[in-house]
């Protein structure tokens, strides 16, 4: 009976986490930046954001896209491709944990995030804020710009 209810539980709470990440993710709308394509185009005409984590190239589309285009990059400097799987999985976890406005603000936007060494090291909650900062530049170069024009 005990067991039972046990196991009862946890379903429930493995439940709860999976409607939770359902419900992260139907927030966090952005598309993934897919084409090597883009990645050059980026690489050559964007503009670079740097953090001590990663660095961002980010690039305003003239297309009507009403999200957000990321895409992850970890180069072989980081290390073995675990390390920069865990690179790439760390930025992820990261961005999804900021807050989901600063991402609407950069809608038709193309970012490529570069990971550095220090990804890997820095604590969750710096990555994060490192984010949240980084993100508030390109809002604010992005206003600047429309500013001129």
């Amino acid at each position: 009976m005990a067991v039972e209810l046990l196991l009862e539980q946890e379903e429930l709470k493995a439940e709860n986490h999976f409607q939770l990440n359902k419900a992260l993710i139907e927030i966090m709308q952005y598309d993934k930046l897919k084409s090597s394509k883009s990645f050059a185009q980026l690489r050559k005409s964007g503009s670079s954001f740097v953090a001590p984590a990663f660095v961002i190239l980010a690039q305003k589309t003239n297309c009507c896209d009403t999200t957000v285009q990321i895409g992850f990059t970890a180069s072989k400097k980081i290390g073995n491709a675990i390390k920069r799987a865990l690179a790439r999985r760390r930025l992820k976890a990261a961005l999804n944990e900021i807050n989901p406005q600063l991402l609407e603000n950069l809608n038709s936007y193309q970012l490529n995030i570069i990971a550095r060494h220090k990804a890997l090291d820095v604590d969750f909650e710096k990555l994060v804020f490192y984010f949240s900062k980084t993100l508030k530049n390109i809002q604010k170069n992005s206003q600047n710009n429309a500013k001129k024009d």
